[in-house]
């Protein structure tokens, strides 16, 4: 076949793949964008048959497209997916026109923008299901609320007998399984309380170490490579644990046989072309925390599927499906962006992204605080859960607090304008049928202005209540809680200072 060589210069040039095949079915000619698409040299293909240089392209569906122009000569379009031999996929756009040798095949490469398609259906999908199962873990969490906290209540009261003890704990860790399990849900939902932090997220990786080592035993290598001089971050701690707990045991998971896991840390910048092919990125300065594994990997396939909830390659009763799932809900929620990388036989890296702060380390929590969290002042709690409500009750009296405890707002704003004593605390709900929680405490405020509040609730967006006004005064209770939490959290809400007027 002659092409003229001022054409032919014209040609190569050109972003779309050019090939022209004979009626025999051989590559009479292939220019350099060709050659990129095939990942495969000219002179590889040129003058062999298309049949002898992939085996078995007979049988596709876009070898039939070839066929069906061949053969009745009239020009026609396809999308063809092709599987490269290390497992990556690209996507081609064709145009396949018949000409005098035969046929004429231009490919243009949309492989970013399929796969940026995909990524983002993936996104949108979660998001719908991360909704609905961030609503059933708020109607669920005040079950497993009741169940632990009157689990406490009768441990308490169960003295030297062992029998009923030994019951009770394992209904109490039937309970934390719950409870587990609930903010699995809530992660997934984004509907989490987060609490950031400005931290390095090496602190996270170190203080983590003895346990992983424990974790992982002599079967499995773990290597930490953390980046000196690391940037700041504002993160939620308590959930980065999480996070990292999760991808450390699916990679020990990966390997049965040992292997070597990396947990590594950098600063990173994320740039408009990792934006354009991460539908959901941002451009901009990141700390990336990955883990890398040498395990059995994934195939394309699964891939696809491995942030979705309930999915899980893990046999019956050895996974929930959440794990993945709910690491993506707490990085998204922390602003941050999540990839993975996965090939058979190689292993797998996830890496998450979370976006750098221009500000100092947060103090260290101290969690060693052993303040009493004993009282004497008087609480009102408005609660329209009967048993939350009673277990509310029986944790606060017996710590010397006066309890007063109603379901009913209207019969609270009356009990707030004929009690004569004080009241010092507020405990409502956000949500109640009457009136909300908010509602409530502004009229309880404008009747007694020394009262503090403290809101308790599933929801991570009910935490963003307190801002206004009346800030200096609310704190808030995420759902479930136990009696050590409710009676800390009371505790706190009651030492808060409140504005001098």
């Amino acid at each position: 076949m002659g092409i003229d060589t001022a054409v032919r210069a014209s040609i190569e040039k050109l972003l779309e793949g050019v090939q022209i095949i004979g009626f025999d079915w051989t590559y009479l000619y292939i220019n350099e964008a060709a050659e990129r698409h095939a990942r495969r040299p000219a002179t590889d293909l040129i003058g062999r048959r298309m049949t002898d240089c992939y085996p078995g392209i007979d049988q596709t569906p876009m070898f039939q497209a070839l066929k069906r122009v061949m053969q009745a000569r009239q020009p026609e379009q396809y999308l063809s997916e092709f599987t490269y031999p290390d497992g990556t996929q690209g996507w081609f756009e064709l145009l396949i026109e018949p000409v005098p040798d035969g046929l004429c095949v231009l490919s243009l490469d949309i492989s970013d923008k399929q796969r940026a398609q995909t990524q983002l259906r993936q996104a949108q999908k979660l998001e719908a299901v991360g909704q609905l199962a961030g609503g059933i873990a708020h109607d669920f969490n005040d079950a497993v609320s009741e169940m632990l906290g009157f689990c406490d209540l009768v441990l308490a009261r169960a003295g030297d007998d062992r029998q009923m003890t030994a019951d009770l704990l394992e209904l109490r860790r039937a309970g934390e399984r719950a409870e587990r399990l609930t903010r699995q849900l809530l992660a997934l939902g984004r509907r989490q309380r987060l609490v950031p932090e400005v931290i390095s997220l090496d602190r996270v990786v170190h203080a983590l170490h003895p346990t992983l080592t424990r974790l992982f035993g002599d079967v499995v290598r773990l290597v930490v490579d953390t980046m000196p001089e690391l940037e700041h971050v504002r993160v939620d701690p308590g959930q980065i644990e999480q996070v990292l707990m999760n991808l450390l045991m699916n990679a020990r998971d990966a390997m049965p046989q040992g292997g070597t896991v990396r947990i590594a840390t950098s600063n990173v910048t994320l740039d408009d072309a990792f934006v354009g092919r991460h539908p959901g990125s941002h451009a901009g300065a990141y700390v990336a925390l990955s883990v890398e594994d040498t395990g059995v990997g994934m195939a394309p396939d699964v891939l696809a599927h491995i942030f979705e909830p309930f999915f899980t390659t893990k046999g019956a009763g050895k996974g929930s499906g959440l794990g993945l799932a709910s690491v993506y809900g707490i990085v998204k929620q922390s602003g941050g962006y999540i990839t993975i990388d996965s090939r058979p036989a190689v292993g797998t890296t996830v890496t998450t992204y979370f976006p750098t702060v221009d500000a100092p380390l947060s103090e260290l929590t101290d969690l060693t605080d052993l303040r009493t969290v004993s009282g004497a002042e008087t609480l009102l709690i408005v609660e329209e859960d009967d048993e939350t409500r009673s277990l509310m009750r029986r944790t606060l009296a017996p710590q010397g607090y006066t309890v007063l405890d109603t379901p009913d707002v209207w019969e609270a704003l009356t009990l707030i304008r004929s009690r004569t004593g004080r009241i010092d605390l507020l405990i409502t709900d956000i949500v109640m049928a009457e009136m909300n929680g908010p509602q409530l405490a502004q009229h309880v405020v404008a009747v007694r202005p020394d009262v503090r509040v403290l809101y308790v609730s599933g929801f991570a967006e009910a935490s963003a209540l307190g801002a206004g006004a009346m800030s200096h005064r609310i704190s808030f209770l995420p759902r479930p809680f136990g009696p050590g939490a409710l009676l800390t959290s009371v505790r706190d809400a009651l030492d808060k200072p409140l504005l001098q007027h």
